[in-house]
């Protein structure tokens, strides 16, 4: 089973799309599960849902791109435009799926 914390073996700021609300809870309950918070000190699953996070070298999330610039600059993350930014599809990336990074 592919975890959050092999991600973090990927060089570069990490970022998490997900598709869906259920997806979003199951990375919730998934982060939490494997020890990570969220950067406010939040448990995952007591945290709001968003469908954009950041995946911290700390064991920390926290939701990302929020509001027109925010959304923008997640664009620019998602279809590989960002330099040293990677983003994950975080439904293809726990289904197996060998291409789960955007903008490959």
């Amino acid at each position: 089973m592919r975890t959050l914390e092999k991600l973090l073996e990927l060089d570069g700021k990490i970022y998490i799309r997900l598709d869906n609300s259920e997806t979003s809870k199951r990375f919730l309950r998934n982060a939490e599960r494997e020890g990570f918070l969220m950067s406010n000190g939040e448990r995952p699953t007591e945290s709001k849902i968003w469908n954009f996070y950041r995946l911290c070298h700390d064991k920390t999330i926290e939701p990302f791109g929020h509001g027109f610039a925010g959304s923008m600059v997640r664009h620019s993350i998602i279809n590989g435009l960002q330099p040293d930014c990677i983003s994950v599809d975080y439904s293809k990336y726990i289904s197996g799926e060998k291409s789960y990074i955007d903008g490959k």
